[in-house]
């Protein structure tokens, strides 16, 4: 926060409001809101974000600008799937209903993993050739079979 908007902010805390009472404070502060949107807008442009990324999104800090500018600039490139799926959980913890991304995400990987549960797999071994990717599953040393991507 830059100076001004703390001092403002630092006002109101040392007249004894916090939580709701010092947001409802700093919302109903014209000063305040007209340094809150200029500062944003500094920031938003530093980062490349457009103000409808800036609505869609939950942003409070310059880093969740910086973190969203660098998801934009990897969704540009030519990812792995592994990578892609790695920008796309980043880019859900940006969201407001970021836990629910992270649900379906746990139980893809509880689906992937239960096979190897249900038949007592002790080893798993992934081999990659190209782009294809073999796991060697192992159970007391002996080799129970392969499971082909």
């Amino acid at each position: 926060m830059t100076k001004p908007l703390q001092e403002i902010e630092d006002y109101y805390l040392s007249q004894g409001l916090k939580g709701e009472d010092l947001r409802k404070a700093l919302d109903s502060d014209s000063v305040y809101q007209a340094l809150l949107k200029e500062r944003k807008s500094v920031i938003r442009n530093k980062y490349g974000i457009t103000e409808d990324e800036e609505k869609e999104f939950l942003l409070p800090n310059e880093e969740d600008y910086e973190i969203l500018s660098g998801v934009k600039a990897l969704e540009k490139k030519q990812l792995s799937k592994e990578d892609g799926e790695a920008v796309k959980l980043i880019k859900s913890q940006l969201q407001d209903d970021w836990r629910t991304p992270l649900r379906i995400k746990l139980q893809e990987l509880i689906g992937l993993y239960k096979y190897e549960l249900s038949v007592g797999v002790s080893k798993c071994v992934v081999l990659r050739v190209g782009i294809v990717e073999v796991i060697l599953l192992v159970r007391k040393g002996r080799r129970l079979g392969w499971i082909r991507d």
